[in-house]
């Protein structure tokens, strides 16, 4: 009996050292963590952002993205290093010597704490705000996008504070132009060539409050037409000027979680000018010629300073949810405004795409740098690299989201419509139902089509998934016009994408400091 009181004292002064011990676990002053992800998605193509004609044969491809991550943290730095490679499988040879530029930098940054909630991040990095409508990672293609820019951040435990931004350099040299003054011109990859933003968040409980603004600017070209005005022809062009247009975009957006209860709210607003190119003109022995401007306007030249067109665009968005145990069902509408456009009735390719002339402003809604993917279809038909300065969009949806243990489920159903009117032409025919060559011109209804999203995943394991996903699209007139240039398109029956994708993201290796 003493033996037994003994072994149960002592059990339970062991236990309640070990417990003491727990609790006074020092937290570790640095960690470094080498992780990887590989993630190769087989895709099936067949009306994948646009309609597939008729008769028009599916596509599969499979590509994959491999990440080599480093991630380091310690009191005072942040740092991360990404290398991506991005293949499609069979573009390499199986026996293959070095190759450049098969890996890239996709990330490389550092944080430095100035104070215990001021820091400063520099590098190139990944900028991600709200739900990535403005600034996404843009994560499903297998890129990814990452900006060169720098970001001073306040920090406390409900609100953040960013002021950021990016300024490329000029000299990148273009051959096309021997000229000295071709070192000052702006002609790199990105779709800017400097940018400012500032980002407020304010997250307090059942509210998460953000305002968004960001100065967008892109270059414009001036240039010299040297003009034959004897033989009346164009001997050549000679870029003399570069200017920064810029525009700017405003915007907040509202989410409010409570009891299952899911409301959000957004919008955006923009303003400014959009880039465009001009010329000024001079004769072959470069002198500067006195014909009417409306000379080189007919042959193709803009001769009026910055004739970018003035921005008057918006979007907004609303979505309302509720969530039961694994189950969250939700239906929102969102709208991207749009211009106004014309098609020749008697020449479909003639303005197909081109602002009407009664539109002074533009008034497209453009989504820079966001995860369009993330919105409006899977099927990408939508701002996806595609749809900027068009007719804008009204996106209809219901969302029926499954989460249970290591499986889940998204259905989403979309109805489109445009924005802005517009107009397509349509082939006559004659009482035999033969073209007779004639066209008339017919107005947008509005309504482009339905399409409904299927995403299914597994968790096999921490760090492995297997996905899989199915969108089929069913097309209006209006949206033939839209993508191929007429009603009279014939186009396949079934328009539909299907995907397969496994994803791995082991962690190799972790080690941790703590003082001594």
């Amino acid at each position: 009996m003493k033996r037994s009181k003994i072994f149960i004292i002592s059990l339970l002064v062991i236990m309640f050292s070990f417990s003491a011990s727990a609790q006074d676990d020092p937290k570790p002053t640095s960690v470094f963590t080498l992780g990887a992800e590989i993630s190769p998605r087989t895709e099936y193509y067949h009306g994948y952002k646009t309609l597939a004609l008729e008769d028009e044969k599916m596509k599969l491809n499979t590509a994959q993205r491999s990440r080599l991550v480093l991630n380091y943290k310690s009191e005072k730095i942040v740092s991360k290093l990404v290398l991506q490679d991005v293949r499609d499988w069979g573009n390499q040879k199986q026996l293959v010597k070095n190759e450049a530029a098969s890996v890239s930098v996709h990330e490389a940054w550092g944080e430095m704490f100035l104070t215990k909630n001021l820091s400063f991040k520099a590098g190139r990095m990944e900028i991600v705000y709200d739900d990535h409508r403005i600034f996404g990672s843009v994560g499903w293609a297998h890129q990814a996008r990452s900006h060169d820019a720098a970001i001073l951040k306040f920090t406390n435990k409900k609100m953040h504070f960013h002021l950021g931004g990016a300024y490329y350099n000029d000299n990148n040299f273009n051959d096309n132009e021997a000229s000295f003054n071709s070192y000052r011109y702006y002609d790199g990859p990105n779709a800017y060539k400097a940018i400012q933003f500032a980002h407020f968040n304010y997250n307090s409980k059942p509210f998460n409050i953000s305002v968004l603004f960001l100065n967008n600017g892109k270059s414009e070209n001036e240039y010299s037409v040297i003009y034959d005005d004897v033989n009346e022809e164009v001997l050549g062009t000679e870029r003399v000027a570069q200017n920064v247009a810029y525009s700017q975009t405003i915007g907040a957006r509202l989410q409010y979680k409570n009891n299952g209860l899911t409301f959000i709210a957004g919008g955006y607003y923009q303003m400014g000018v959009n880039p465009s190119s001009w010329a000024t003109a001079v004769d072959a022995d470069d002198k500067e010629l006195s014909l009417e401007d409306t000379f080189f306007e007919d042959r193709g030249y803009e001769t009026d300073k910055g004739m970018g067109q003035k921005i008057g665009a918006y979007q907004f968005n609303v979505e309302a949810g509720y969530k039961a145990g694994p189950v969250y069902a939700a239906l929102g509408v969102e709208m991207l405004s749009g211009n106004s456009y014309e098609m020749d009735a008697n020449n479909t390719s003639a303005t197909y795409g081109s602002v009407s002339d009664t539109d002074e402003n533009q008034s497209a809604f453009t989504p820079f740098y966001g995860t369009n993917h993330k919105f409006n279809g899977w099927m990408d038909y939508f701002y996806v690299g595609n749809h900027t300065g068009n007719v804008g969009l009204t996106d209809i949806y219901a969302k029926l989201i499954l989460k249970q243990d290591k499986f889940f489920v998204k259905l989403i159903p979309h109805y489109f419509m445009t924005a802005g009117s517009g107009s397509y032409s349509t082939a006559t025919v004659d009482a035999d139902g033969f073209e007779t060559g004639d066209y008339i011109e017919t107005v947008f209804d509005g309504g482009l089509g339905t399409e409904i999203d299927l995403w299914c995943g597994y968790n096999v394991a921490k760090g492995a998934c297997i996905q899989v996903g199915y969108s089929h699209l069913i097309a209006t007139d209006s949206m033939k016009a839209l993508k191929t240039g007429s009603i009279d398109t014939e186009i396949s029956g079934s328009q539909n994408w299907a995907w397969i994708m496994f994803v791995y993201k082991p962690t190799f290796f972790k080690h941790e400091t703590f003082k001594k």
